[in-house]
Order: C-alpha cells, then sequence, then structure tokens
C-alpha cells in the first residue's frame, strides 16, 4: 500500500502520522453495442435554422400579442386574458374526455373479447354510444368471420361429418380468423 507519511518534530516530541490511500478498484470500461446517431454539419446547421426559424416565429406571436394588449385598456386586456384561459381550458377538458372515452373504448373491447386494434374504429360521443357501437362492430364482425368460413368450406367442397350443425371448431388467432374472412391471405 502507498502511504504517505508526515513527520512532525516539536521540541522533545516526534508524531508521525501515516495516512493511507484507499484502494481503487479500476473497471474496465463497460462495452455496449448500442449505436448512437451521427450528424453531419449540415444536419446540424439544418436543424438550427429550422429552431431559429421556430423561435423567430415563436417570437413575432409574442410580439404581437403584447402589441395588441397595449393597446387594451385595463378591463379590455382582463376579458382578453380570461378569454384565451377559457379557451385554453375548454381544449384541456375536451382532450381530458378523449382520453376518457379512449380509456373505455379499449376497456369495453376487452370486455367483448375484440382486439384493442378495433378501438380505432369505435368512435362515439359518449360510453352509451361507444358501447353500442362496440356491440354491433363485434356482431359485423362475427357475421363477416362466419360468411368468410362459410364461403371457404364451400370454396373447398368440405362438408362436416356428423354433428348437428351447431358445433364450432375454432382454430389459428382472431386475426387470422378475421384476415381469412376478408380474404386478405390467399
Amino acid at each position: 500500500m502507498d502511504g504517505k507519511e508526515t513527520t512532525v518534530t516539536t521540541g522533545t516530541e516526534t508524531k508521525t502520522d501515516t495516512t493511507q490511500k484507499p484502494e481503487v478498484e479500476t473497471k474496465p470500461a463497460e462495452t455496449t453495442t448500442e449505436t448512437t446517431k451521427t450528424f453531419t454539419v449540415a444536419d446540424i446547421e439544418k436543424m438550427k435554422k429550422e429552431w431559429a426559424k421556430e423561435a423567430k416565429k415563436q417570437a413575432d406571436e409574442a410580439a404581437k400579442k403584447a402589441e395588441e394588449l397595449a393597446k387594451l385598456s385595463e378591463d379590455e386586456k382582463k376579458q382578453k386574458l380570461l378569454e384565451e384561459a377559457n379557451a385554453r381550458a375548454a381544449e384541456l377538458e375536451q382532450k381530458i374526455k378523449q382520453q376518457e372515452l379512449a380509456n373505455f373504448t379499449r376497456t369495453k373491447l376487452a370486455e367483448l373479447e375484440v382486439p384493442e386494434a378495433a378501438s380505432k374504429f369505435i368512435t362515439g360521443e359518449d360510453e352509451e354510444a361507444i358501447t353500442k357501437n362496440a356491440k354491433e362492430f363485434k356482431e359485423l364482425l362475427s357475421k363477416l368471420v362466419q360468411e368468410g368460413v362459410d364461403k371457404r368450406f364451400k370454396d373447398n367442397g368440405y362438408t362436416p361429418q356428423g354433428g348437428n350443425g351447431n358445433q364450432t371448431v375454432q382454430t389459428g388467432t382472431f386475426e387470422d380468423a378475421v384476415a381469412s374472412a376478408l380474404g386478405l391471405f390467399k
């Protein structure tokens, strides 16, 4: 161990202080296989121009707004700011409502055992409309799948043996059945 030794002599007394450096364990640098995006000078210059353009646009809008507010009386300023705040609040409320309805749609589709991917096809102004549309979508989808299955059996000349005709055989995934019914993969 490397240590630092200090000797101090005062009168007839001698003190020796040995301070040891803590041992530091060195580890080799970890290697990663991550690839990092590199930018050329031209890329950076292009991005700088875009940022500058956007910053100028925002500054111009802020200056225009400040100029408009400066022309207004105090009551008009307050009214204008209140209108802007109310508009922003309404916009945020609308976004929240849309998110809640999207979540409800996904939940309803899960209850109906319809893949979440179908959520983009189900819309409605409220939960009641979404529920109705989701049920209609599932019925339509089931009908299309059954028609596709029936057509496939008919085209292949297959007649199921035995049974009372009410039995179904499920193979593959829901997506496979939909794709088959719609004739996507032939």
